[in-house]
């Protein structure tokens, strides 16, 4: 694996300093003030759309098309967020310049009723792949089409819409890190786009790129459980060693990025300052969305068994 001019350790440093410091420095008062931006615009360009899961769907198409891939050399997985910091009296203006009717008090559309408490199909996306998934609603949303139930047909079609505008983001990140000179995570991106992940670190960048995008731009409160990735990557993990395409070093790199990254998108404070959102001395789901709500990951040995009493 291609880390450029870093040594492994040089560059696990550079990840894990990063994390920490996101965790313990990061300023209280700080936004993901792009997000409330585009969400602002987008909640009023889409308001005349009746129906809500098309409306969801189109304000998603729109939002992925306009959102920032920051990007760094030491990334190895693609997915950050733009956030700026604002004194009191800074912020007052961009809430009232930004935060209106159509919106909720996080800053992302009334449309957007995602609660986050969940988990997501993982071992599906990681079999199936997104365009294979989309494809599957796409025939139910034409069964419907043909049943006259156009209430499920919108249902349906505003999943389709969702499943592009995430294939549209990795195809975004991998251009984001081809100008960046990361050209194997730019694979890794389009790899994901295409079709079912066929490497480990394919795999893991789709997964970062759906979990990275529900919880810093579109749930209020997005706790949400990863699941058993040591079962859904096992196979493609020991493929890439046999292979040769993987060493376990470059594997375990891969991981504390992911696990790195996950720190990146935390706002700063305690669940129970929740209570006090808005307040100058707590980050609150009002400034970012992933505030406080860990991102539950499943390991253990899946051999295993009960013992009987």
């Amino acid at each position: 694996m291609n880390i450029g001019t870093y040594k492994i350790d040089e560059l696990r440093g550079i990840m894990e300093r990063e994390a920490i410091a996101a965790l313990t420095q990061k300023p209280v008062i700080t936004y993901s003030s792009e997000r409330v931006r585009l969400w602002s615009r987008i909640a009023k360009e889409v308001a005349e759309i009746s129906s809500q899961p098309l409306r969801y769907g189109e304000g998603m198409r729109r939002f992925v098309g306009q959102v920032s891939i920051p990007v760094k050399d030491t990334d190895l997985l693609i997915g950050r967020m733009v956030e700026e910091s604002f004194t009191p009296e800074e912020e007052e203006i961009f809430r009232n310049e930004y935060i209106h009717d159509l919106l909720r008090m996080e800053g992302i559309p009334s449309f957007i009723t995602d609660p986050g408490h969940q988990s997501f199909r993982w071992n599906d996306l990681i079999r199936m792949g997104l365009p294979a998934m989309k494809a599957y609603a796409e025939s139910w949303r034409d069964r419907f089409e043909a049943e006259g139930n156009g209430e499920k047909r919108d249902f349906v079609q505003g999943c389709v819409m969702i499943y592009d505008a995430l294939i549209r983001f990795l195809y975004r990140s991998a251009e984001a890190a081809e100008q960046a000179g990361l050209t194997e995570a730019a694979e890794a991106c389009k790899i994901a786009a295409e079709g079912a992940p066929t490497t480990f670190r394919s795999a893991l960048q789709l997964i970062w790129s759906i979990e990275f995008f529900f919880c810093a731009y579109i749930s209020p409160n997005p706790t949400l459980t990863i699941g058993r990735l040591d079962l859904f990557l096992i196979d493609l993990y020991r493929q890439d060693i046999a292979e040769g395409v993987l060493s376990r070093e470059d594997a375990a790199l891969l991981i504390d990025d992911f696990y790195a990254k996950n720190n990146l998108i935390m706002g700063r404070g305690e669940h129970q300052m929740s209570a006090r959102a808005g307040h100058e001395m707590c980050t609150g789901w009002h400034r970012i969305l992933c505030y406080d709500a860990p991102q539950y990951l499943i390991l253990s040995d899946s051999i295993l068994k009960p013992k009987r009493r």
